[in-house]
């Protein structure tokens, strides 16, 4: 964890009653078919040097906050502020100067690069567009610098993609996102596509020691709360696009208020293989999730949770604190005495595998 942010500074990222918005239509009509609420009220501050780790199952909406924030998708509403910057009704000129300053690693950063692509030219393309005031030569000095930073060696520069493995393609696009020196970084899944128990560990890892050198703010969404716990100060619990419950990483993992917390800390990940082979774990929770574009009313858990009361279905719980911390709250109704957690067996069987909890 970082030591790095001050609690009491101004929040280098502020968000503020964010709400994103889909519109779904018909195939066959090419008629609306009303709303599909992906990010609903979300309010969220980050300190500078702070990391912050937003937990949850597929879809629940932490992609496309990591997209909105970092301008690669539009808000329907809502605020953003970065480093006093408005940045949800910003002028483009205004998101391009602070693109440099927020940089996204996700599982498709790679996916328009060309196999044959050779890896140093790669990282000399993204320095020409990020940092534009470097020469030729200052940007061919930089490039052993960012491939030694996330473990490579000087000489990979001439290997193609193609020839890198997952891991090593994980600290090719964290290379590419140190290039723009930037202020904020995202990881949005950062070793969903690592299968092997010392390959995950060696990426976290890098991302700590990053994270501690540079004294970074960092956002992590991730289905995999164990590797929140290893990296982050904070965490936030997200469920259909609201906040179910955040607080210090400490209080939330020992005494998780709000039952989809407690579920999403004491489910085991799942190896899946695609259809086209790749492998990636992923977070199954027990019941039906509800389509987002008819979530249910009230407390969106109440169908998938054991403590639902009538009063879950007529009334929408709003963040409050559980006792524990100042800075601990969670969306439940029953949320003021936080339960003790125990945490599942990091390591689980599957038909295609093994998985662990980094």
């Amino acid at each position: 964890m970082s030591q790095n942010h001050h609690p009491s500074a101004r929040p280098l990222l502020s968000v503020r009653r964010l709400c994103v918005r889909l519109r779904q239509r018909s195939l066959l009509l090419k008629a609306a078919r009303g709303d599909v609420r992906v990010i609903e009220n979300l309010d969220l501050d980050l300190q500078p040097g702070e990391a912050l780790g937003v937990i949850g199952e597929f879809g629940c909406g932490k992609s496309t906050l990591a997209r909105v924030i970092c301008g690669l998708q539009e808000a329907t509403s809502g605020s953003i502020r970065f480093a006093d910057q408005e940045l949800a009704r910003a002028e483009n000129s205004v998101l391009a100067a602070q693109r440099r300053h927020i940089q996204l690693i996700d599982p498709n950063s790679l996916q328009y690069l060309r196999p044959r692509a050779v890896l140093g030219r790669v990282l000399a393309a993204t320095l020409k567009t990020l940092c534009p005031e470097l020469d030729n030569t200052a940007r061919d000095q930089h490039v052993p610098i960012l491939l030694s930073r996330v473990g490579l060696l000087p000489e990979d520069a001439v290997r193609l993609l193609k020839s890198l493995s997952p891991a090593e393609l994980r600290r090719l696009a964290i290379a590419r996102a140190l290039a723009a020196r930037p202020q904020l970084l995202i990881y949005d899944e950062p070793a969903v596509m690592l299968t092997e128990d010392s390959e995950r560990q060696q990426i976290v890892d890098l991302l700590a020691r990053l994270h501690r050198e540079d004294g970074l703010a960092m956002l992590v969404m991730t289905q995999q709360p164990a590797l929140v716990r290893h990296l982050c100060d904070r965490v936030m619990a997200l469920y259909l696009g609201r906040v179910m419950e955040q607080g210090e990483c400490d209080s939330v993992f020992q005494a998780p208020a709000h039952p989809y917390t407690r579920a999403v800390l004491a489910t085991p990940l799942t190896l899946e293989t695609s259809k086209r082979g790749e492998h990636r774990t992923r977070l199954l929770l027990e019941g039906e999730r509800p389509n987002p574009a008819q979530a249910p009313i009230g407390c969106v858990f109440h169908p998938r949770c054991s403590m639902a009361e009538a009063a879950c279905v007529r009334e929408v719980p709003h963040l409050h604190r559980t006792g524990t911390t100042s800075r601990h709250y969670a969306a439940c109704l029953f949320a003021t005495q936080p339960q003790k957690y125990t945490a599942a067996a990091p390591t689980q069987s599957t038909a295609t595998g093994s998985a662990t909890a980094l």
